[in-house]
């Protein structure tokens, strides 16, 4: 399936201490989901809870995919309240990829770590023989 839009539509911040966050737990909960033909449209709730302090980040926005798999996966999400399997992933790479984007720019008024995990690099120095 593929991405027609996505829009946020509320939010919350809050820092309850100035300490930086050794941790971040963050979450995508799919709150409620409506097709129509080949549109699936998922509302969803994006969760940053930073560590040890429980300061937070919220976003809610409203994602639209198109594709022929809309109605599959409207129907699982409808019976269990979950999309799994490949359009499960898509789907919340897409939700996860675009809410820490826009969430960088929410955390950094609000002086949070940006919500996403960088990679770090690690050089392996094993000697030559």
């Amino acid at each position: 399936m593929q991405l027609q839009s996505i829009e946020f539509y509320a939010g919350e911040a809050k820092r309850n201490s100035p300490v930086s966050a050794k941790a971040m737990d963050m979450g995508i909960n799919l709150t409620d989901a409506e097709v129509e033909k080949n549109l699936l449209r998922i509302n969803f709730e994006y969760t940053v809870v930073y560590q040890p302090d429980k300061s937070h980040l919220r976003l809610n926005g409203l994602a639209t995919f198109i594709g022929p798999e809309a109605e599959k996966s409207f129907d699982e999400w409808k019976k269990t309240k979950k999309i799994t399997g490949k359009h499960g992933e898509e789907i919340f790479n897409t939700i996860y990829y675009h809410s820490s984007i826009d969430g960088m720019l929410v955390a950094r008024a609000f002086g949070l770590a940006a919500p996403i995990n960088l990679p770090t690099v690690k050089f392996d120095l094993k000697k030559k023989k």
